[in-house]
């Protein structure tokens, strides 16, 4: 299991039966085998996706890829899409800039659809050539929980108002 699939199953474990949602991990969307990190669905139909960027070369290719699946009739157009970066991106740095820029332009294109740039402060370790396993388990898991109550406080925030 790679560090961003833990990652998500333990988001999933913490955001269970949390804003009426059903979540799932790492699951394929619908008409083809790009997986989303987390999805939160609601009468079957995906209502919120989660993209967790720990250290990706091209955040943005996950901002494109939900993009592709709303063009295709793929995803229902009130969708909300949280994308968080973990303290590896800068914030004003070009990959996330760049994801930025293709969530705004998705969400003028989709006005129902809400996108959501969140940061973490957490700075996950590179793998060592070799290295078997992944270390720093627990600090994973920590900033899986508080970014999964980050992503709750904010979905009811947007219920209400």
């Amino acid at each position: 299991m790679t560090r961003a699939d833990a990652f998500s199953r333990d988001m999933c474990t913490a955001l269970r039966e949390k804003c009426g949602l059903d979540w799932q991990c790492g699951k394929p969307q619908k008409g083809n085998r790009e997986c989303v990190d987390v999805v939160g669905k609601k009468e079957s139909k995906d209502r919120v996706l989660i993209e967790v960027e720990l250290r990706r070369g091209a955040p943005l290719q996950n901002v494109v890829k939900i993009w592709r699946q709303l063009s295709r009739g793929a995803l229902p157009k009130d969708v909300v899409l949280f994308q968080a970066f973990s303290s590896v991106y800068d914030k004003n740095g070009t990959r996330r800039q760049m994801a930025a820029f293709i969530g705004r332009e998705m969400t003028k294109a989709y006005p129902r659809m809400r996108y959501i740039q969140l940061s973490m402060d957490y700075s996950p370790r590179k793998r060592l050539s070799g290295q078997a396993v992944i270390r720093g388990g627990g600090r994973r898991k920590q900033h899986a929980v508080k970014l999964a109550r980050r992503i709750v406080a904010r979905l009811r925030k947007m219920r209400t108002a």
